[in-house]
This record gives structure tokens, sequence and C-alpha cells, in this order.
């Protein structure tokens, strides 16, 4: 259950973060305009990418430190015990803010 709670909540940001994303993109000038192979009628923001990564980090950031405060935590986050758990969580986060980065460019 605990599993769908957090797949719910990661949708949601996401949901709630997209509109942002888009008005990021307008005002950064980050947007695909009409034309050649493009086939949309108006100007379309290509930061669509940033709602999903914030939606993605930010849940992964609360499970990381959201068990300490539950009850029972080790039922359903038994990787907690692992000593090596929070260098792999590091990797995952530091890789994924450099594919983000990188993708800005």
């Amino acid at each position: 259950m605990i599993y769908l709670a957090t797949l719910g909540f990661a949708l949601l940001l996401t949901l709630a973060l997209t509109p942002l994303a888009g008005m990021l993109g307008r005002r950064w000038g980050l947007v695909d305009a009409p034309g050649g192979r493009r086939k949309h009628k108006g100007v379309i923001p290509r930061t669509g990418g940033l709602a999903l990564f914030g939606g993605f980090f930010i849940t992964v950031l609360l499970v990381a430190f959201l068990p300490d405060w539950l009850p029972a935590s080790a039922a359903w986050f038994p990787a907690r015990n692992d000593p090596n758990e929070e260098r792999r969580l590091a990797a995952l986060l530091i890789g994924s803010v450099y594919c983000v980065g990188f993708g800005l460019l």
C-alpha cells in the first residue's frame, strides 16, 4: 500500500509542477516553434522534463528521510539497514541532476 501512496504522490506532484515548468519554459525561451517538421499550431515549451524530474527528485528525497518518522518503517523499507544504500541513493540523485543539467544545455 505504501508503494501505491508513493506512486500517487509522485504523480500528483508531477501534475502540479507541469504548469510551472511550462511557464518557466516560456519565460526562459525554451520553446519549440511550429515550422518544418513540427506540425503543432503554437509555441510549445520544452521544459516538461523538469516537472518529471521535480516529481521524481522530491519523492525520492521524501522516501529517503520519511521512514525515520514513520512507525514500523523497516517493514516497508528494508534497504534502510544496508550501509551502502545512502551511497547508491546519492549516486542516483547526482546522476539524475547531471542528466537534467546536460539536457538543459
